[in-house]
């Protein structure tokens, strides 16, 4: 980067791109990093400065060789079924525990019921994560996605529902 000043760097779609200027003033785009660099590397769990954040859904759009993929609408839809179902066991199995936790000890329940609920967060992820991705394939980008998020819970709140 000798000579050249960076403008800024910014994340889109799962790339982050630097943008610099010359001293000609001419701006010049270089691909840095993608997620999946984060991957192997390793993510520890924590958010550092000029990372993307792990905390917002983010589509699937490569396969688990790394590859970009293309599913159609009909196979987006059934892997939100897939995620939907068990999702709805980890909350049904979650409510039967509930009668096996009140004959425990306070201790052994509390560590059960927390893993419980730790597994359907973890299952509802799952879900919005297949739905974000149906989302992106249809071309409704996460700007778009939360826009639409603010006007629901605006709605909401007006119904008096929050």
């Amino acid at each position: 980067m000798s000579g050249e000043k960076l403008i800024t760097e910014q994340w889109v779609k799962g790339v982050q791109y630097r943008f610099t200027q010359d001293k000609d003033g001419q701006i010049k785009i270089t691909k840095t990093k993608d997620l999946m660099d984060f991957f192997k590397e390793g993510w520890h769990g924590k958010v550092e400065a000029n990372r993307p954040s792990f905390s917002r859904p983010m589509p699937c759009r490569r396969d688990e060789k790394g590859n970009t993929k293309y599913q159609s609408v009909k196979v987006l839809f059934s892997k939100i079924d897939e995620e939907l179902n068990e999702l709805k066991e980890s909350v049904f199995g979650y409510h039967g525990a509930q009668i096996k936790l009140a004959n425990m000890a306070e201790h052994e329940s509390r560590l059960i019921d927390s893993a419980e609920r730790e597994m359907i967060a973890e299952e509802a992820a799952d879900t919005i994560t297949a739905i974000t991705t149906l989302l992106e394939s249809l071309g409704i980008d996460e700007e778009m996605r939360l826009q639409a998020q603010e006007r629901v819970n605006f709605k909401n709140g007006q119904r008096g529902r929050l």
